[in-house]
């Protein structure tokens, strides 16, 4: 009796997944209204079983339909998240001191998102922790790093509204 239950748990938690829920959905659909041919006999076995196979249709929809959502749900909660770490990077825009607002418009004058630069100089340090700027993993010997600006931050600082903003930030620079 234990074998019967488990293969019935492993049926359940196969017709739970969305791609077999909606396979079960669709050959319950084709079963329950297109025209069969006559040769398989199937018209018997629709008549005798139509109100069995029609409940297992609507199940298998109703399944499908709320794995979709559950799915669904779980993508824009993701894509939620990631924008709202997005626009706390952002944020940091309208702290920028002068000596790191120029070095973010010397790289957007320059076309460059990545920036060789020493690694002990403070505004890099600060861009970094920031989040706009991210070290390049580099093993050369060599006094000059390549550091990059990510490319959500890149796209947005590249916009003539944004890096208005940020050079008038760098132009504040006393002398």
């Amino acid at each position: 009796m234990s074998e019967w239950a488990d293969l019935g748990k492993e049926a359940l938690q196969l017709a739970t997944k969305p791609r077999y829920s909606f396979a079960l959905w669709v050959c319950c659909l084709l079963l329950l209204i297109a025209p069969l041919p006559k040769f398989l006999k199937l018209d018997a076995y629709r008549t005798l079983h139509g109100p069995i196979v029609g409940l297992i249709f609507l199940g298998a929809f109703v399944v499908w339909l709320v794995e979709m959502a559950i799915l669904a749900g779980g993508k824009v909660s993701e894509y939620r998240r990631s924008n709202a770490g997005d626009r706390k990077v952002l944020g940091h825009l309208d702290s920028l001191n002068p000596r790191e607002a120029k070095l973010l418009v010397v790289a957007v004058e320059k076309g460059a998102q990545t920036l060789t630069l020493r690694p002990d100089v403070d505004e890099v340090f600060s861009l970094i922790s920031k989040g706009l700027m991210e070290r390049v993993p580099d093993d050369s010997r060599m006094p000059n790093k390549p550091f990059t600006v990510p490319r959500f931050v890149w796209n947005h600082i590249r916009d003539n509204h944004v890096l208005k903003r940020i050079k008038a930030r760098a132009e504040s620079q006393p002398s």
